[in-house]
């Protein structure tokens, strides 16, 4: 929506309301005289007449119809009363009023059909073809503001993808890369290896001692092995196999003081490098997953910040905030754990597999049916879980995308007494993701108790392996190999776990690669076409060195261009032909949603054309970067961009101007004498967009801004829609002396801010529909001089005309 089109809906939300008080702030600033009138007969003369209505106003027609008027002036009321009697004994509103008169849109004599009685004329092809290099044909009534519905009559919106499918290989891929690539994946495979060979070695070391060693040092030894290791089990254990297995200790021998200090030499050795590749492992293992948290997050942001704007609109907020947030806090936290988990217990799984097999051989043929009923349930669950995750993580993104609406419209929401009905709408939405996130624990727990099962299944069967060759097995080997089984049932379920876990988290990743993969976006540096090598890689340092722009191959060969906002709607800008000179002034002017923004869209690339070609300097601006052609370019929009940091930054955000720069611009834009009464100064840190700053204040601030990168192309989009007269005369003031050498574009509904261009451009409906100064030159016929005559009568340029048409 354009600014016009959301006060109205604002307007219209509150008239619904029916309430007895309505406060009106300045809603008619932001749309033309038309609509304006329109709106003020209907709205709040007749829809509120029975209402107590406080306008925010500063058009003297509007004042008039007032019952009673308070002027304030510096944040005090200055006086109070009718129009007539402010007029006769104020002089400061009078000179108020005088100002406004001069601002208004169009002087009073213009009747509400001008533009019915204008658009009709344009739009019929047989009259176009009788102007002369102006005026084009308008067969199609759009606008780039208009809400464009689909063919179903809904807003085009693109749905979060919801994969089905398994991850691909290209997931765990990515994030290996994002690691660092193969040497560190080598390299942490590597550690995870040597601790798991040294904890093992040291337990069948261990289990190796306690059988050369003798009976009265199993209990202790046994002891210290439970409690580093294996817990209490273990030591049960041990005393029931010494009691029940075949040998004796009769058959044992008693270690020498040398025997026992080499085994527990070579012990203690293991539990010192145990130490060491602990160390050594998490050392590496954090440094190479905070690299690939660190770079997913750089490049998604990177794709973000360079996105389009096409992909912009069509991206609800809580969309970007959900990967930003829940899904990066998944790839910082829960990915490391479960990866490190899963990866420890799989090559933990393979040590116990080998030593329980070199106990038991026949334990192989046993375990194969074991591994097929863990196969099936990991099968049957994975494909459940992961649905079940994306499901989650997808019913996040409206909650984020409500929460934030319902922050940015907090006064609203109160101020329509709505808190109640938003606080259910809240409800509905965490409902909705609890619900999920309920049934995703659900599915883990019923996961948990299979695999239990399957644990006890496995340790009956190592047991009955015990029982069968009683006798024919060492104590000690027999204690390891059940504690081994033990563990390693409880390891494989958390193995499996972890996998699902594991798996559910990449959907992060998965998520992630989605905005850095696919989200379209321009280059930011030149693109070096071959086509284009001779005009455009040879970029000169100083482009653009004067400034001219041609929407068109030359400046005399019509070539038209079309701007889509998005696919499957019609053309926001169509068949577009003007040239404006370096350091021209050039005004647009045109009705609310006429495409004039749109303009001013295409020439920065907000949106890729569908046909045609701008040039700027003789270069087409489709082959040059964003970054190389948006930081030769400066504009100042209608809603002043500031950010919550000090005046220095919000100035020079790239820090490379000096201080003697930065207070000439101020000084430039009058904003000096305001500056030097903080006592911080330019280190003053200004609140969230500026809000300690009056409106024009802070498009002040963004022209001191624009002031200090002296660029060559320079663009004011309806900036001084919504500010005083005053502020409207220093803004004006700025552009007449400090942007001289500059090529200025001003989009515009006041006529007062166009009165000093060179060259006026009329818009309709997406398209230039006449350049005002440029035809009167070629006034022909009585068509033509009938329709500059309607134009000028709107735009104050009846003197104007007279004066061409008598040279």
């Amino acid at each position: 929506l354009s600014g016009g089109q959301k006060a109205r809906v604002a307007l219209a939300r509150a008239l619904y309301a029916r309430r007895d008080i309505y406060l009106l702030d300045d809603i008619f600033s932001a749309v033309d005289q038309e609509v304006a009138q329109h709106v003020f007969h209907h709205a709040v003369l007749k829809a509120l007449a029975d209402k107590m209505v406080i306008l925010v106003v500063s058009d003297e027609r509007f004042l008039s119809m007032c019952a009673k008027v308070i002027f304030l002036k510096d944040g005090a009321i200055y006086d109070q009363g009718t129009h007539k009697e402010l007029l006769d004994r104020c002089d400061e509103y009078a000179l108020f009023c005088a100002n406004s008169r001069m601002n208004m849109q169009c002087p009073n004599s213009v009747e509400n059909d001008t533009f019915d009685e204008l658009l009709p004329v344009v739009d019929q092809p047989e009259q176009v073809e009788m102007l002369e290099d102006g005026i084009v044909e308008v067969n199609e009534k759009t606008c780039s503001d208009k809400l464009i519905p689909t063919q179903d009559g809904h807003l085009i919106e693109s749905e979060e993808d919801l994969m089905l499918a398994g991850l691909s290989c290209t997931v765990y891929k990515s994030y290996f890369v994002a690691m660092g690539g193969s040497f560190y994946v080598a390299l942490v495979l590597l550690t995870f290896v040597a601790y798991v060979a040294s904890t093992t070695f040291s337990t069948v070391w261990l289990s190796f001692w306690l059988r050369k060693s003798h009976p009265d040092y199993i209990v202790i030894i046994y002891f210290l092995a439970d409690f580093l290791f294996s817990g209490l089990q273990l030591f049960l254990q041990t005393l029931q196999f010494s009691d029940s297995t075949g040998n004796d200790s009769s058959n044992r021998s008693v270690f020498t003081a040398e025997e026992a200090s080499y085994f527990a030499g070579v012990y203690g050795s293991s539990v010192l490098f145990i130490i060491s590749t602990t160390l050594i492992k998490a050392y590496i293992f954090i440094k190479v997953t905070l690299n690939a948290s660190t770079w997913l997050h750089n490049q998604m942001a990177s794709s973000v910040m360079h996105s389009s704007m096409k992909w912009l609109d069509s991206t609800p907020v809580g969309r970007i905030i959900n990967r930003f947030s829940k899904d990066m806090d998944e790839v910082d936290t829960k990915i490391p754990f479960n990866f490190e988990a899963f990866f420890q217990n799989c090559l933990t799984i393979i040590a116990y597999f080998i030593v329980i097999s070199w106990v038991f051989p026949w334990f192989l043929v046993a375990s194969l049916p074991l591994l097929v009923v863990f196969g099936l349930l990991v099968a049957c669950f994975r494909s459940g879980m992961r649905n079940l995750k994306r499901s989650e993580n997808n019913s996040r993104s409206p909650l984020f995308s409500f929460i934030d609406s319902a922050i940015a419209g907090k006064t609203t929401i109160h101020s329509f007494d709505a808190s109640s009905r938003h606080t259910d709408k809240l409800k509905v939405l965490l409902d909705e993701n609890n619900g999920w996130m309920f049934m995703f624990q659900s599915a883990m727990r019923w996961l948990a108790v299979w695999l239990d099962l399957l644990v006890v299944a496995v340790s009956v069967i190592v047991s009955l392996f015990m029982i069968i060759f009683t006798g024919r097995i060492e104590p000690a080997y027999a204690g390891l190999a059940l504690t081994f089984a033990i563990q390693m049932s409880g390891i494989f379920q958390f193995a499996v776990r972890m996998h699902a876990e594991l798996e559910t988290k990449m959907i992060s990743v998965e998520r992630i690669n989605h905005y850095i993969n696919v989200i379209s976006f321009h280059p930011t540096n030149v693109d070096r076409d071959p086509e284009w090598t001779n005009s455009v890689a040879k970029l000169p340092k100083d482009w653009p060195p004067s400034g001219s722009i041609n929407f068109q191959n030359s400046r005399y060969v019509l070539t038209v261009f079309r701007l889509n906002y998005r696919d499957n709607k019609i053309a926001a800008l169509k068949d577009i032909s003007l040239f404006i000179p370096s350091k021209e002034k050039i005004g647009i002017v045109g009705r609310t949603g006429s495409g004039k923004s749109t303009l001013a869209a295409a020439l920065f690339r907000l949106y890729p054309l569908t046909s045609g070609h701008i040039f700027v300097d003789g270069c087409d601006i489709g082959h040059i970067g964003l970054h190389d052609l948006r930081k030769n370019f400066a504009i100042v929009p209608q809603d002043p961009v500031l950010f919550s940091a000090s005046l220095r930054f919000n100035l020079d955000p790239a820090g490379i101007s000096s201080d003697d720069a930065l207070w000439t611009v101020l000084e430039h834009t009058y904003l000096k004498p305001l500056v030097l009464t903080w006592n911080a100064g330019l280190d003053t840190m200004l609140s969230e967009s500026g809000v300690s700053l009056s409106a024009g204040q802070r498009q002040l601030l963004c022209m001191a801004r624009a002031l200090l990168r002296d660029v060559k192309i320079f663009l004011l989009d309806e900036a001084t829609a919504s500010l005083d007269s005053e502020t409207c005369r220093l803004i004006h003031m700025c552009v007449e002396k400090q942007f001289q050498n500059s090529t200025v574009i001003i989009i515009a509904h006041r006529p007062s801010s166009i009165l000093s261009c060179n060259t006026i451009v009329f818009m309709s409906n997406g398209r230039v529909c006449a350049n005002v100064y440029q035809l009167i030159i070629a006034v022909h016929d009585f068509f033509t001089f009938r329709l500059l005559k309607l134009a000028a009568k709107m735009f104050y340029f009846e003197t104007m005309e007279v004066a061409y048409t008598s040279s």
